[in-house]
């Protein structure tokens, strides 16, 4: 590998700057991007949108590729691995920012307050960076929680379930990865069989991968289960997903779960550290870490809605919703465009972590949920 790289890297990675050291950088959709214009790089740098296989990479000079991403379904592993070709993702990056859009679809679905939350069973599909972390989160607010993930030791982890056990929830997340080999292929995992064991006005999230439950299926579950309430951010054949289904559903968002700024920014930094010990380099980038806490006042708001007014200020899911089915006023051949769009332009979006709460007068349950969120006091 030269001593300056070419690098080529999907438009929509921030905090791209860091590698200028290492080369030059040549930006480009992601989505479009074709061999030709890899045929002289030696670096890729992708999120989930591109397929990197032997067709993007035939006739290249391509030694690494950096998804700044947790999934690693849009690589060919078995190509990379054969050709020799270094690659790294980013496992865990964007995982609060997932957590942190499950708890907004749960404020919004609990809009008379946290409380309602406390005793109730969770059931999470995949165990992962992701699904602990949710879990974890749930806990602090006072749930059951069980989860799915047959790639685990169930007598490693207590709260091991099967898949039939862990849909005896009142809230049900599904965060796996998709796969379609191996033993256990999470492609279209969950069937008809499985939603009539949903507890009565539960809340089903899906924020990891599309095709892992069929969009058919969800359509199937709404119509027979109408008092389960259902926030959907992966689908399948994104970006031309089945757009009926956006106005079934009670929150839709395209992708978007883990695009907070923050879990973007660790991406960067993790594909970059990974970068630098491909090249025999060891030292890490500190991007977008020791920022200082920005101020929210929620002195005015009662206690028992001062979380829930606080989130809705650093992230407001249904605003998000709200903008997605402007989508649907645009003519069917151009939906997919602007699915994509609203991704790229999609606004900066910060954790909790980066907020202190002002004049909070919460308890200590309170104040355990507060942390939960990440907040600050």
């Amino acid at each position: 590998m030269r001593s300056k790289l070419k690098i080529i890297a999907d438009e929509n990675i921030p905090g791209l700057d860091i590698f200028k050291g290492l080369g030059s950088i040549t930006c480009l959709p992601g989505r479009t991007m074709t061999a030709d214009q890899l045929s002289d790089a030696d670096v890729l740098l992708v999120r989930s949108v591109t397929r990197v296989d032997e067709t993007l990479l035939r006739g290249s000079n391509i030694k690494f590729v950096g998804t700044a991403t947790i999934g690693i379904d849009h690589l060919d592993i078995d190509f990379l691995n054969k050709k020799g070709i270094d690659w790294a993702n980013a496992p865990g990056c964007n995982a609060n920012s997932v957590s942190e859009y499950v708890l907004a679809a749960l404020c919004h679905f609990h809009a008379d307050g946290l409380d309602g939350l406390m005793g109730k069973k969770a059931g999470i599909v995949g165990y992962g960076n992701v699904g602990r972390l949710v879990a974890n989160k749930l806990k602090m607010l006072g749930m059951q929680v069980t989860a799915y993930d047959p790639l685990l030791n169930r007598a490693m982890n207590l709260a091991l379930q099967s898949l039939t056990h862990i849909f005896e929830s009142d809230v049900l997340c599904v965060h796996a990865p998709l796969t379609t080999s191996g033993r256990f292929p999470s492609f279209h995992m969950v069937t008809k069989d499985h939603w009539n064991r949903l507890k009565p006005n539960a809340c089903f999230i899906s924020a990891g991968r599309g095709g892992v439950i069929p969009d058919s299926e969800i359509a199937h579950m709404i119509s027979q289960r109408p008092d389960v309430r259902t926030a959907i951010d992966v689908w399948e054949n994104e970006p031309d997903i089945d757009w009926s289904l956006v106005n079934k559903v009670d929150i839709a968002t395209p992708h978007i779960a883990g695009y907070s700024y923050d879990g973007k920014l660790a991406g960067t930094r993790m594909i970059y550290n990974a970068l630098q010990a491909h090249l025999g380099n060891f030292h890490g980038s500190q991007l977008g870490k020791g920022e200082t806490a920005m101020e929210l006042d929620v002195s005015s708001v009662p206690a028992k809605h001062q979380i829930q007014f606080a989130l809705k200020k650093v992230y407001d899911i249904n605003a998000d919703y709200e903008r997605f089915k402007t989508i649907l006023t645009k003519p069917m051949e151009h939906r997919s465009e602007f699915f994509d769009r609203y991704r790229k332009e999609y606004p900066q979006r910060r954790e909790c972590s980066h907020f202190k709460l002002i004049g909070f007068s919460g308890d200590a349950i309170r104040r355990t949920q507060a942390m939960a969120f990440g907040f600050k006091f």
